[in-house]
């Protein structure tokens, strides 16, 4: 189990301790404890550290506290229940900053689309918007920033 990193202090732009939290409040889930055997209710919450998304799940039961962490890819079943619980949110990109930018095509690519997606994908962020959990879209428009590409996130109603 992989602890995250510290949060001490509070830094500029809502940073904890280099921590971005995304959420007001974590999403909450039911798991089998393994510490005790039982069903517990535990929480998931996602942040953005270093421009990597960590993922944390942490139980508290009568034989102690758990906290199990992840980076880059939150499970689907929990990843499911954030969105549920927290809403989901999109990213757009003005229609006219995207055109056949090389690379934005690069950004997705990087992000697991493949080949054939890619051209769909693009014409998703300028339209409808990409979906996704409020870390997932963060690091993704960080990254189409850093090519010049303006993007904008918002909850979904």
């Amino acid at each position: 189990m992989q602890r995250p990193p510290s949060a001490t202090g509070h830094g500029e732009s809502g940073r904890v301790g280099g921590r971005l939290p995304m959420s007001d409040r974590p999403a909450t889930v039911t798991i089998r404890c393994d510490a005790c055997g039982g069903s517990d209710a535990a929480t998931i919450s996602e942040s953005v550290v270093g421009g990597r998304l960590l993922w944390v799940l942490s139980q508290d039961c009568p034989a102690g506290a758990t906290e199990a962490t992840g980076w880059d890819r939150t499970p689907d079943e929990w990843r499911r229940h954030i969105l549920e619980q927290c809403g989901g949110w999109r990213l757009r990109v003005p229609g006219g900053a995207i055109g056949t930018s090389v690379a934005v095509m690069k950004v997705l690519r990087d992000l697991g689309v493949p080949l054939a997606g890619v051209k769909a994908a693009t014409r998703a962020l300028a339209e409808e918007g990409w979906p996704g959990t409020e870390a997932e879209l963060v690091i993704l428009a960080d990254r189409l920033r850093l090519t010049g590409v303006a993007a904008s996130i918002s909850r979904e109603r």
